[in-house]
């Protein structure tokens, strides 16, 4: 997968994790 695709994902992950 493209690195910027796995950023994205991190920061969906992380603004879950937050909300």
């Amino acid at each position: 997968l493209p690195l910027r695709t796995f950023r994205v994902f991190r920061a969906l992950k992380a603004i879950s994790v937050v909300s």
